[in-house]
Protein backbone atom coordinates (compact mmCIF):
# COMPACT_ATOMS: atom_id res chain seq x y z
CA UNK A 1 0.00 0.00 0.00
CA UNK A 2 3.03 2.16 0.68
CA UNK A 3 4.57 1.70 -2.79
CA UNK A 4 1.04 3.15 -4.50
CA UNK A 5 2.09 6.55 -2.72
CA UNK A 6 3.64 8.84 -5.21
CA UNK A 7 5.05 12.32 -3.55
CA UNK A 8 3.72 14.88 -5.36
CA UNK A 9 6.22 16.66 -7.75
CA UNK A 10 8.61 19.52 -6.09
CA UNK A 11 7.90 23.12 -7.64
CA UNK A 12 10.16 25.17 -5.71
CA UNK A 13 8.98 29.32 -5.47
CA UNK A 14 10.50 32.02 -6.95
CA UNK A 15 10.89 34.52 -4.68
CA UNK A 16 13.14 37.94 -4.64
CA UNK A 17 14.54 39.05 -1.68
CA UNK A 18 13.69 42.25 -0.68
CA UNK A 19 16.96 44.30 1.03
CA UNK A 20 15.57 47.75 0.12
CA UNK A 21 11.57 48.45 1.37
CA UNK A 22 11.63 51.50 -0.58
CA UNK A 23 12.67 49.80 -4.04
CA UNK A 24 9.69 49.63 -6.41
CA UNK A 25 11.48 47.67 -9.27
CA UNK A 26 11.04 44.40 -7.00
CA UNK A 27 7.55 42.93 -6.92
CA UNK A 28 6.79 40.10 -4.19
CA UNK A 29 4.78 37.20 -6.07
CA UNK A 30 1.28 36.64 -5.56
CA UNK A 31 0.65 34.04 -2.96
CA UNK A 32 -0.59 30.61 -4.21
CA UNK A 33 -3.47 29.54 -3.56
CA UNK A 34 -3.02 25.80 -1.29
CA UNK A 35 -4.04 23.26 -3.46
CA UNK A 36 -7.27 21.66 -2.21
CA UNK A 37 -6.28 18.25 0.27
CA UNK A 38 -7.85 15.24 0.83
CA UNK A 39 -10.66 15.19 3.53
CA UNK A 40 -9.02 12.87 5.95
CA UNK A 41 -12.19 10.67 6.35
CA UNK A 42 -12.02 9.71 2.57
CA UNK A 43 -8.31 8.61 3.06
CA UNK A 44 -8.95 6.92 6.13
CA UNK A 45 -11.75 4.96 4.56
CA UNK A 46 -9.78 4.34 1.39
CA UNK A 47 -7.07 3.17 4.17
CA UNK A 48 -9.28 0.71 5.69
CA UNK A 49 -10.91 -0.65 3.04
CA UNK A 50 -7.19 -1.50 1.52
CA UNK A 51 -6.53 -3.24 4.88
CA UNK A 52 -9.92 -5.34 4.71
CA UNK A 53 -9.03 -6.76 1.15
CA UNK A 54 -5.78 -7.37 2.50
CA UNK A 55 -6.98 -9.56 5.73
CA UNK A 56 -9.14 -11.63 3.94
CA UNK A 57 -6.21 -13.69 2.62
CA UNK A 58 -4.24 -13.58 6.13
CA UNK A 59 -4.10 -16.55 8.13
CA UNK A 60 -3.01 -15.86 11.54
CA UNK A 61 -0.92 -20.05 11.17
CA UNK A 62 1.63 -17.58 9.33
CA UNK A 63 2.66 -15.67 11.88
CA UNK A 64 6.29 -16.57 12.93
CA UNK A 65 8.64 -15.52 15.71
CA UNK A 66 12.08 -14.52 15.05
CA UNK A 67 14.25 -13.37 17.36
CA UNK A 68 15.16 -9.79 18.49
CA UNK A 69 18.95 -8.95 17.42
CA UNK A 70 20.09 -5.07 17.95
CA UNK A 71 23.42 -5.98 15.98
CA UNK A 72 21.90 -6.89 12.95
CA UNK A 73 21.17 -4.64 10.39
CA UNK A 74 19.00 -7.10 7.80
CA UNK A 75 15.90 -7.63 10.11
CA UNK A 76 14.92 -3.97 10.59
CA UNK A 77 14.66 -4.25 14.28
CA UNK A 78 16.21 -1.07 15.42
CA UNK A 79 15.15 0.95 12.31
CA UNK A 80 11.76 0.47 13.83
CA UNK A 81 12.92 1.35 17.30
CA UNK A 82 14.81 4.26 16.35
CA UNK A 83 11.87 5.59 14.27
CA UNK A 84 9.26 5.25 17.39
CA UNK A 85 11.68 6.64 19.30
CA UNK A 86 12.34 9.92 16.91
CA UNK A 87 8.26 10.16 16.60
CA UNK A 88 7.74 10.13 20.37
CA UNK A 89 10.39 12.92 20.77
CA UNK A 90 8.87 15.15 17.79
CA UNK A 91 5.36 14.39 19.54
CA UNK A 92 6.84 15.78 23.15
CA UNK A 93 9.16 18.45 20.98
CA UNK A 94 12.31 16.74 23.19
CA UNK A 95 15.88 16.00 21.57
CA UNK A 96 15.76 13.15 18.82
CA UNK A 97 18.21 10.40 19.40
CA UNK A 98 20.52 9.08 16.73
CA UNK A 99 20.92 5.72 15.79
CA UNK A 100 23.84 4.86 18.22
CA UNK A 101 22.07 6.08 20.94
CA UNK A 102 18.68 4.16 20.06
CA UNK A 103 21.21 1.11 19.68
CA UNK A 104 22.84 1.98 23.24
CA UNK A 105 19.24 2.48 24.92
CA UNK A 106 18.58 -1.36 24.02
CA UNK A 107 21.18 -2.70 25.24
CA UNK A 108 21.12 -1.03 28.60
CA UNK A 109 17.09 -1.74 28.94
CA UNK A 110 17.00 -5.61 28.01
CA UNK A 111 19.31 -6.85 31.17
CA UNK A 112 17.22 -4.43 33.25
CA UNK A 113 14.55 -5.98 32.08
CA UNK A 114 15.80 -9.43 32.44
CA UNK A 115 17.39 -8.62 36.13
CA UNK A 116 14.30 -7.07 37.50
CA UNK A 117 12.33 -9.73 36.20
CA UNK A 118 14.42 -12.07 38.10
CA UNK A 119 14.45 -9.83 41.30
CA UNK A 120 11.18 -10.20 41.31
CA UNK A 121 10.29 -13.89 40.72
CA UNK A 122 12.83 -14.97 42.70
Amino acid sequence: MARACKPGVYVPKKVKVVLDKNDKSVTQPKEEEPEEEEDDEVVLKQTVDALNVIAKDFKADSIQPINFDKDDYNNFHMDLIHSGANIRARCYRIEESTEIESKMWVGKIVPQICTTAGTISG
